[in-house]
């Protein structure tokens, strides 16, 4: 069975509702590409509103896009962020094969999560940062990061 890539809007949701951020009574997103009363737009708006969602342009969030590696990490961080988990000075990113193709918008975000043993690379040693994640790897790295806000480990 082919594993499902993970629709941006649906990312946003899972975070929202993991790291329990409120919903704000008005929801103006500022994106022409959110529905007004879809089922994602309160989710977006959350996210908009705690500075960690940003869209693909000024314009237009991306609903219906599929996340990469790279904005999944990049938004799971900011999340957590959020949520007062600290992250040490421990940024590593020498150990995927192709970190020269992390974007440099992600770079901080996936050092420091993966320093902290929260991602790994994929089979190859490569990050793949442009790939589209999955969700079950969406699903895991926002368990390792609850979990290690709680104490535990990766």
């Amino acid at each position: 069975m082919k594993e499902k890539k993970q629709l941006i809007e649906e990312m946003v949701k899972v975070l929202v509702n993991a790291f329990k951020i409120d919903i704000p009574e008005e929801r103006n997103t500022g994106f022409f590409d959110v529905v007004p009363g879809a089922w994602y737009e309160k989710y977006i708006a959350a996210g908009v509103d705690t500075g960690a969602v940003k869209g693909i342009s000024e314009e237009y969030f991306g609903v219906g896009e599929y996340v990469t590696r790279q904005d999944m990490v990049l938004l799971a961080y900011r999340f957590a962020k959020l949520a007062g988990i600290k992250f040490t000075n421990c940024e590593q990113t020498d150990i995927f094969i192709d970190k020269a193709a992390i974007s440099s918008y992600a770079d901080e975000a996936i050092s420091y999560v993966a320093g902290h043993e929260l991602i790994k690379g994929m089979d190859n040693g490569c990050f793949e940062p442009k790939q589209g994640s999955t969700r079950a790897q969406t699903a895991v790295l926002i368990y390792r990061l609850i979990n290690f806000a709680n104490g535990g480990q990766s």
